[in-house]
């Protein structure tokens, strides 16, 4: 009789460690969900552009060998862009489609409980010189040097810009 209610006492102890241990790695994960804007959908020139590891490679044209490339330029920043309590992220994203001009935009990760949500992304221009990127008071803050208007695109960028962008329904929008 003894050794039925220790054999029950081991068993009991043993569902409710694995109960506890089911419940606690569900809680566990469901608090750590990844936020890596670089595994994240973007939008670029209306297109969906999926990031993996910072990087998408799409065919041109279906069977042909012209590639779209895509790639975060730099470590993505972190900061909050919208006031919840999720870090949201700031990167420069540069496209070639296989001729002279590499193309250059920011974007926007916005944390959430199901992960990092990417918005569209905002031209920056082709073949510029990027400076830095920030996230300061809510704004991400873009610097970089274009060409004067009408010099070719043979002469190095030399005219700095600055731009604030801020996020307003999920969408980036340049602040004016």
């Amino acid at each position: 009789m003894e050794k039925q209610v220790n054999k029950k006492t081991r068993v009991t102890i043993y569902i409710i460690f694995t109960i506890i241990l089911i419940i606690g790695l569900f809680f566990y994960f469901e608090r750590n969900k990844p936020e890596d804007p670089l595994n994240a959908t973007y939008i670029i020139e209306n297109q969906q552009i999926l990031l993996k590891d910072g990087f998408s490679e799409i065919e041109v044209i279906p069977g042909s060998a012209s590639k779209q490339i895509t790639s975060v330029l730099w470590t993505p920043i972190e900061g909050n862009l919208n006031s919840d309590s999720f870090n949201d992220y700031a990167m420069i994203i540069t496209q070639n489609s296989g001729g002279s001009g590499t193309f250059y935009y920011v974007v926007a990760g916005l944390g959430s409980s199901e992960g990092v949500i990417g918005t569209n992304g905002i031209f920056l221009g082709d073949r510029i010189s990027p400076e830095n990127i920030s996230i300061e008071n809510k704004k991400i803050l873009i610097n970089y040097a274009e060409r004067k208007e009408g010099d070719p695109m043979t002469v190095q960028p030399s005219v700095g810009v600055s731009k604030y962008l801020v996020v307003e329904n999920e969408q980036l929008i340049v602040e004016e």
